[in-house]
């Protein structure tokens, strides 16, 4: 062990206190050559205590015990490293170089460090070099069938970065989706946090394949958000599309509305906002109107009135909602009738529990209808 590496694992101030502690306890561990103990003494310095003087800790832990490590603790704690570093492009870029050259081989680290890369040269605007390798990237993670969570977190975090530059909404909201399962929220700091939740609400309201918010409403980023008065507006508006409330929505989106100051995104996108709480409307409208498992029946002017739309426009929008696969069936224009045959299932939301359990019960006793036919055959 080299004198620096004892120098860093020995206590600084007080041996009593827990990082003191805990740097004692890690210089035992590398002596004694126990190294999963070692990994988790490592994790906890970083992540749970949030050791101030982490980059030259992990620097000399790379140059001197990387091939100790597992890894996937490895990719854990360069995520660290490279996060808390200097912000200069090219210093960044050195020091990715430089590890490239440290660390072992494996096709998981080599990615994990491509994808640094990217993030650089997407904050140096570079957006199209950045994509081809992270592209690249890609295609190693997914040749291997175990993949570390930090890996996915950062690939997608770059994808996202992409997408939004792009205005590629649909994209966007599919890998936000994907970009939930790996993080850890409680890494991100609140300013992050409400940049991340104002980007992925006005995505879900821009994408016209989404039409269910409630993977996004029920999860925990959006607590920072929902205490900011700032961003009230924009998260009353996503929850009224979640509700299906087109008169609130309209109410929201009139030409002087205060989010379109806030969001210029969605002024661009006004028209396709109003037509969008038109459908959601339309789905609950013959959601809701379902008496059987299928088969049955919605008239025109029920449509008409739930999306507020003139009778001649109702066929139009139908159509619009079989082609996104909202539900299956056709129109009967002499009687001005959508006959349904089966309707994409959707979040349920919690006041609307009592009638999901009305057709529990209608269910239960269909079913029973059926066995005592059966039964009397």
């Amino acid at each position: 062990m080299s004198k620096q590496l004892i120098e860093i694992f020995s206590s600084k101030s007080d041996p009593r206190g827990t990082v003191e502690s805990l740097l004692s306890k890690l210089r035992a561990f590398i002596e004694l050559k126990h190294w999963h103990e070692f990994e988790e003494g490592l994790l906890s310095l970083v992540f749970e205590y949030q050791y101030k003087d982490v980059v030259p800790l992990l620097e000399c832990v790379f140059s001197e015990l990387s091939t100790f490590l597992d890894p996937v603790i490895q990719i854990e704690l360069l995520g660290v490293m490279l996060e808390k570093s200097t912000q200069d492009d090219s210093a960044k870029m050195r020091a990715i170089s430089k590890l490239k050259e440290a660390l072992p081989k494996t096709d998981l680290i080599s990615a994990f460090l491509i994808i640094q890369e990217v993030r650089t040269l997407f904050i140096s605007k570079d957006f199209e070099k950045g994509f081809e390798k992270l592209l690249q990237a890609e295609e190693i993670v997914e040749s291997h069938r175990s993949v570390p969570k930090t890996i996915f977190n950062a690939l997608y975090s770059c994808k996202l970065i992409y997408f939004w530059q792009r205005e590629d909404f649909s994209r966007y909201s599919s890998c936000f989706s994907q970009f939930l399962a790996y993080i850890n929220i409680s890494r991100f700091t609140p300013e992050q946090q409400v940049h991340l939740a104002e980007q992925s609400l006005q995505a879900s309201l821009l994408a016209s394949e989404v039409l269910t918010f409630g993977h996004l409403l029920d999860h925990s980023f959006l607590d920072h958000i929902s205490k900011n008065q700032h961003n009230q507006d924009l998260l009353h508006l996503v929850h009224c599309f979640s509700r299906g409330d087109i008169d609130q929505v309209n109410s929201l989106l009139e030409d002087n509305s205060v989010i379109f100051r806030k969001y210029p995104l969605l002024l661009k996108q006004q028209k396709q906002l109003r037509r969008k709480i038109q459908i959601i409307t339309l789905y609950n409208t013959v959601f809701y109107s379902q008496t059987e498992r299928q088969g049955f029946q919605v008239s025109f002017r029920q449509i008409a009135k739930a999306s507020q739309v003139d009778m001649e426009e109702v066929e139009k929008l139908v159509i619009l909602s079989f082609s996104i696969g909202l539900f299956v069936g056709k129109i009967d224009q002499e009687n001005d009738i959508v006959n349904i045959q089966s309707v994409r299932p959707q979040d349920i939301d919690i006041k609307r529990l009592p009638l999901l359990k009305e057709k529990f019960v209608d269910w239960k006793n269909t079913i029973e209808r059926t066995l005592e036919t059966i039964a009397s055959m």
